[in-house]
């Protein structure tokens, strides 16, 4: 078991509840508004390795004891059962988690709420959209994935079934709703979908 963008509250109840589970083996997280109580998370399950992308290094003010900042663009984990993918963005390190044909965004890529559409920002709070080309570096990254389903950072936001098309059509409609044109930066939809 990995714990993907730990929460900041830790009690003996949650850890009691996750041993049963089967504890965890490592902490991966997608970007640095997750990272307030990482450390106390790997501390209290005997600290196991956290995981964050070496391109938010900067960001990490307690950083685990066991704290691995990973590079490149990709990293397999558990025996490559587990993939972490950097696809920047709304972070320079901003990663998502591969796993099984599922892919575990956080706000990365954000699940929208009528679960038939992605979107990408730069800052959520600020409503700061991401330029095209960057949301095209997101498209590129995960491209290469069998993704079926989205899984977003909140309860109820997921998208199930198709879910690599689903990136790349909101990839386009994004591009296409912020003024720019779509065929600058994505070819051929049978070319951008080949496996």
């Amino acid at each position: 078991n990995v714990l993907w963008d730990c929460i900041t509250h830790i009690d003996d109840e949650t850890v009691q509840k996750v041993n049963e589970l089967g504890g965890i083996k490592a902490i991966l997280i997608s970007h640095p508004h997750f990272y307030s109580s990482m450390r106390e998370w790997s501390a209290r399950f005997g600290g196991v390795p956290v995981y964050t992308h070496a391109n938010d290094r900067q960001w990490a003010q307690l950083p685990a004891a066991n704290h691995v900042f990973w590079e490149g663009r990709s990293l397999q984990l558990l025996d490559g059962e587990v993939k972490l993918v950097c696809s920047g963005g709304h972070f320079d390190g901003s990663s998502v988690l591969y796993w099984n044909k599922n892919l575990f965004v956080g706000d990365t890529i954000a699940v929208a709420a009528s679960h038939k559409s992605v979107s990408f920002m730069y800052s959520f709070p600020n409503y700061w959209p991401l330029p095209p080309s960057d949301v095209r570096v997101i498209w590129d990254t995960v491209r290469g994935l069998d993704i079926e389903s989205i899984f977003g950072g909140w309860v109820d936001l997921e998208i199930v079934g198709n879910g690599r098309r689903v990136i790349f059509e909101s990839a386009k409609a994004y591009t296409r709703y912020c003024g720019h044109d779509v065929a600058r930066f994505y070819g051929d939809d049978d070319k951008e979908l080949a496996p």
